[in-house]
């Protein structure tokens, strides 16, 4: 077989690259070892970054969303719990009716976004497992097996969709994870969780013996108190001190006061599963001649939030751009992907990386995190920058300049809403 494009990978990534490519007219291929529909351990959380890119792609999207309420619960902020369990609640402000959000299983939303794949310009091949990447001349040749059969493609470029263990990462390049800015999670899903907001509202609490890191709980679609519930440990941390992640998240259950009474008679349904989370605070190579990487084979995890989808999406519509200026310009080397691709990747998402990257270093001081969501609610300014942050590009600039900080900062020590 032959295409312009061969993505590897099905999942947002994948799909958002798929989309945006299938918009501007270009045929390409897809492969995934998996059948969809499938599972992926995963936080469930679509953070407005994803609503961002999909409006992007199609405003409607948000409005078939929110036509599969057993799919998509819409929601409208989030709480965040201290050490010593002090709660901050953070209502989103959005213009207009979408919502800011959704929690959806990934077999839920994963196959929603296949299901909106372009068959016109779009193949996807399911249960092909890729073997091997060899560059050629003026391409790459992929070999896949598919029900025991040997096939191959040859395409201009290859994008790496694949998640953490990306096999285009390991074929064209040297990186290797590094436990400092690596993360460790386990998920579970529940039934029966008490005290749900009627708002969605997503939960993070910033247990002692977790940080840097936090355990969360995100309402699910239904009305049975189901909920995704877990934990997420930066590597070093979780090695060092020999955490086991499930036992530290199933414990938290049982001692801390507020999880011990909403559990009380939750039930697990299935396993705690545990994955990798290549966080976005160390960026190495992401592209090369004839490849590009996306998502979490780019390692684009937010490093506070732990949430990847959003990046995912994103870095999938930036790597389609790149590949239809390459395919204009008949250029698939290192230079020009590193110009349209690699330099878009850290103007659009670098900044907001390394500042997620500096609050994960600060929660490693539970006493810092107590004192800041104690006064929070008092601070103006801050309760006004988070709210609106997601829909008003003017507050969100305000995020990257030096004077918000300082305003910030005496806001916490003086009650500025009086």
């Amino acid at each position: 077989m032959n295409t312009e494009i061969v993505i590897i990978g099905s999942g947002p990534a994948g799909c958002a690259t798929s989309l945006f490519l299938s918009k501007a007219g270009i045929p390409h291929i897809l492969l995934d070892k998996a059948v969809f529909p499938r599972d992926k351990v995963c936080g469930d959380g679509l953070s407005p970054k994803v609503m961002h890119v999909l409006k992007k792609y199609d405003v409607n999207l948000i409005q078939k969303m929110m036509d599969l309420p057993h799919d998509f619960a819409a929601g409208w902020g989030g709480s965040v719990f201290s050490p010593n369990n002090q709660r901050l609640d953070i209502p989103v402000k959005m213009r207009g009716s979408l919502p800011p959000g959704f929690v959806s299983r990934r077999l839920e939303f994963d196959h929603f976004l296949v299901k909106q794949l372009n068959p016109k310009f779009a193949q996807l091949i399911e249960n092909a497992e890729v073997k091997e990447i060899e560059r050629k001349n003026n391409g790459v040749e992929i070999s896949f097996l598919q029900n025991g059969e040997n096939k191959n493609i040859f395409a201009k470029t290859v994008i790496g969709a694949d998640g953490d263990r990306s096999i285009v990462r390991k074929t064209f390049t040297n990186w290797k994870n590094d436990d400092r800015h690596y993360g460790a999670g386990v998920r579970a899903y529940y039934k029966g969780v008490k005290g749900l907001h009627p708002q969605n509202f997503i939960e993070f609490y910033f247990l002692d013996e977790v940080l840097p890191g936090y355990f969360w709980i995100f309402p699910l679609p239904g009305n049975e108190g189901r909920a995704n519930v877990g934990a997420v440990m930066i590597s070093e941390s979780a090695k060092s001190r020999k955490v086991n992640l499930k036992e530290l998240m199933l414990n938290a259950l049982k001692a801390n006061p507020i999880l011990r009474e909403r559990f009380e008679n939750a039930e697990l349904e299935g396993k705690i599963m545990g994955w990798g989370l290549p966080m976005g605070s160390k960026i190495g190579t992401i592209c090369g001649d004839n490849f590009m990487l996306v998502g979490d084979a780019a390692t684009l995890i937010d490093p506070i939030s732990g949430e990847g989808i959003g990046n995912a999406l994103y870095s999938g519509m930036l790597a389609a751009e790149a590949a239809v200026n390459a395919l204009k310009n008949n250029d698939f080397s290192a230079n020009f992907y590193q110009k349209y691709y690699h330099e878009r990747v850290i103007r659009c998402l670098g900044k907001d990386l390394k500042l997620s990257y500096l609050f994960q270093r600060l929660c490693s001081y539970p006493k810092i995190i107590n004192f800041l969501i104690k006064r929070a609610e008092k601070n103006s300014v801050f309760m006004e920058t988070i709210s609106c942050v997601f829909d008003d590009m003017e507050i969100r600039a305000r995020l990257f300049n030096p004077l918000f900080y300082f305003r910030l900062l005496a806001g916490f020590f003086f009650d500025s809403r009086k």
